[in-house]
């Protein structure tokens, strides 16, 4: 049996999956056991078409790769060759498909809505970034290529693709993206001078993302850092609610909780590869259906607990020292505890919900408050 075989009769099972979640979903809006079983099926669906990419891979490039590999110049190309194809297969399939399946299935619309310009000058800054840096792997590994060191690359390179996405993507997203003064919230905005004057903090922009995104994120940069907040939030909360909600994402600044979350990032990715590399390939090796099917559940497991369960342990715990630094600034954590509640009647999250990357709402709203004077 092939792999593209295994791969149509994945995705045919994850299709009936997706059909079935979908139905449910007209009847039940908030469930915890469709939203893991809708997550499976689109999951089993992008594999299904990893597995099918996978295989047309090794069919149409050659093991060497098409370029002379004994040359610098080949060597970049080949890297360049395998980070498109790795960009198609992670991104694209693993990632992107994924998601749109899961809101499709739940009937629910995504959060974060980019125009057509958007989207191209993102994907097309990824991609480049991506290739590149497979590029100049590729070179790295070739002059020292005898040397068994040579796979200590490996770790650099995977802790290099979320340093490009953190600290330079980003920039190129939300460069022309509304600002607080567009907004007319420019009460936040000389808050914030005044609080990085107080604090002696780095640089700090703050963009607004179009469309219904009802939440807010920190990233990391340079020589600044940018802090986006969803218009669904923009539009729905008070400027004291808005301030507190800045305040958390200014306190993970505060903290550098975006480059220390790096480090079990590259190591789970480090870890990941590895077991793809010993688990995984060698059962899709064999040729029979036991090892695909055994292949692709080692890739899900392993994926979940490398780069899911790892480094949201760090990130739960991240999470209860920006609120306490947050309260700190603010002067009173009332109005980031009331923010937080106020965030899940909008998205009609249960304040006991816990995901991989986040402690319970109620949680953190109780340790607020407790430590509120």
């Amino acid at each position: 049996m092939s792999l593209l075989a295994f791969a149509m009769g994945l995705a045919s099972l994850a299709a009936l999956g997706l059909g079935y979640v979908r139905r449910k979903s007209a009847r039940e809006e908030a469930s915890r056991g469709l939203d893991i079983a809708a997550f499976v099926a689109a999951s089993s669906a992008a594999l299904g078409g990893i597995c099918a990419a996978f295989d047309g891979y090794f069919l149409v490039v050659p093991p060497g790769g098409w370029f002379d590999a004994a040359t610098y110049a080949g060597a970049a190309a080949n890297g360049a060759t395998v980070g498109v194809t790795t960009f198609f297969m992670v991104r694209v399939l693993l990632m992107e498909v994924t998601t749109a399946l899961w809101h499709w299935s739940r009937r629910k619309p995504r959060e974060m809505v980019q125009s057509v310009g958007e989207f191209a000058t993102t994907t097309a800054a990824l991609l480049l970034g991506v290739a590149a840096l497979f590029a100049l792997f590729h070179v790295a590994f070739h002059a020292i290529g005898p040397h068994e060191a040579a796979w200590l690359l490996l770790p650099v390179l995977l802790a290099l693709i979320p340093m490009y996405e953190t600290f330079i993507l980003p920039w190129v997203r939300y460069a022309r993206a509304p600002t607080l003064a567009s907004a007319r919230l420019e009460e936040i905005d000389a808050w914030i001078s005044r609080l990085r004057a107080e604090r002696g903090l780095p640089r700090i922009r703050v963009r607004i993302q179009d469309g219904p995104y009802q939440n807010a994120f920190a990233i990391g940069g340079l020589g600044a850092h940018l802090v986006v907040i969803g218009k669904g939030l923009v539009d729905h909360f008070s400027p004291r609610h808005l301030q507190a909600v800045v305040a958390h994402e200014i306190a993970h600044v505060a903290r550098r909780d975006v480059p220390w979350l790096l480090v079990p990032i590259a190591v789970g990715s480090a870890i990941y590869a590895l077991a793809l590399n010993k688990v995984s390939i060698p059962l899709f090796e064999t040729g029979e259906i036991w090892g695909y099917a055994a292949g692709v559940l080692g890739a899900g497991v392993s994926y979940a607990a490398c780069l899911m369960l790892g480094p949201g342990f760090f990130m739960r715990r991240m999470e209860f020292k920006a609120d306490r630094l947050a309260a700190e600034m603010l002067g009173d954590g009332e109005p980031l505890a009331q923010a937080l509640e106020r965030l899940c009647q909008l998205t009609g999250q249960p304040l006991t919900r816990k995901t991989w990357s986040h402690p319970p709402m109620q949680a953190r709203i109780e340790a607020i408050r407790s430590a509120s004077p």
